[in-house]
Formats: C-alpha cells, structure tokens, sequence
C-alpha cells in the first residue's frame, strides 16, 4: 500500500478526487503544499511513490547514468508503479465512496507516470493536470480513439528546465493531437519548477473542467 495525505475536512459533498503523483527525490507532502490552491470541486489526495531514492525521498522507478552519461530509467518499476497506483487508488476511492473515472495531478516523474496511466486504465481517469514532464512512448499502451474521448489534459513546461529538456514536452502536443486526445499545452519562463502563473493556469483548467461536470 501506498502512503498518502489528505485534507483534514472530510466534506466530501459532490468533490471529485485529485491524485497527486510528486516528482523523484520527494514526497507525498510536496505537491500537496498546493492544497489551498486546488478549486473547491476537488478533493486532493497525495501519494508518496513505492520507491526510496538513492538522494533522499521517493521516486516512481529509479534512473542511472550509464557509461555514456544518458539516462537509463528502470521501465519494470515504472510498470509496477503504474500497477500499484490503479490498485491504490481503487482502495482510496473505496474509503471516501469515490468513483472511477478520476482526476490526476502529476510533475515530472508523475506526470510521465499519469501519461501511462491514460493509455493503460483510459476510463478510469478524467481530467491529467501534467507539470514538467513527458511521454515516455516506448511503454504507452495502445487504446482505442472511443476510450480517451471523454479526457482532458492540461500539460505544461518550463523552457529552461535542465532536467527534462523542454524538446521532449514539445512531443506531448502532436502525440496527443494524433489520437484525439482533447488537450492544452503551456510553456512558461522557467526552469524544472512551477511558477505562480502555471498554477494559476492549472488550477484554471480544473476549475473549468469540474464546472461543466457538475452542470
């Protein structure tokens, strides 16, 4: 089981359930620092990755360096991560009477790992607020045009970021555009971090998609 936070009021009156998936080297209390800034039609629950990290904290799958100083990212644990979320997140919503199809908030590793859980469970998930990250192709699982049409994806990336070059993200458009998934992708001023506007920006978009649910 995975390990996770949740806000203290337990009003749960039509909120749908945000899963929050942090980035390698932290924690389940990281992303959940934008409690305060999550629209009120929403209920965040953040998780604290399976794995400890070599540098402190946690991560989805590990990543090396090989002998020519390329990445190297152990896709096992990162399938056996994607497993144990869909598992987690069937008890969490289990617990508070949540349903299926839910929403998710990723940055880095997590958004790479909410990617991949679009393509793997399609009617389990709504709505992927996915900071900083990109589309690890190679595990994508494929799915038919009928099982994404009702997701929406808000993907955003700083241009300066030195540790996911922003020339990946820009391949989260047209891969997204070629299967119809219904998208927005946003560059911002900065590095592998979030600013103030791209929160805002997201936020926005939840905010938009919740409303039009709840009509």
């Amino acid at each position: 089981m995975l390990k996770y936070v949740f806000p203290d009021n337990l009003n749960l009156e039509s909120k749908e359930p945000l899963y929050m998936l942090h980035g390698y080297g932290s924690n389940e209390v990281d992303l959940f620092m934008l409690n305060d800034r999550i629209p009120e039609g929403y209920f965040p629950v953040s998780l604290r990755a399976p794995y400890r990290s070599p540098y402190g904290g946690y991560a989805w799958y590990d990543i090396s360096v090989d002998a020519r100083g390329q990445f190297v990212f152990d896709n096992r644990q990162m399938k056996q991560s994607l497993i144990k979320l869909e598992e987690e997140i069937r008890r969490i919503n289990a617990r508070f009477g949540f349903k299926m199809p839910v929403n998710l908030l990723g940055f880095s590793q997590g958004s790479i790992l909410s990617y991949l859980f679009l393509t793997f469970f399609p009617e389990k998930v709504s709505n992927i607020v996915a900071f900083s990250g990109y589309i690890h192709e190679s595990l994508m699982a494929p799915f038919s045009p009928g099982s994404v049409r009702h997701i929406r994806v808000f993907a955003s990336h700083g241009v300066y970021d030195d540790i996911i070059p922003v020339e990946r993200a820009r391949k989260i458009s047209p891969y997204l555009s070629e299967r119809n998934i219904t998208h927005v992708y946003k560059e911002y001023h900065a590095g592998h971090y979030l600013t103030d506007e791209n929160i805002a920006d997201a936020m926005s978009f939840l905010e938009k998609r919740w409303r039009l649910n709840a009509d």
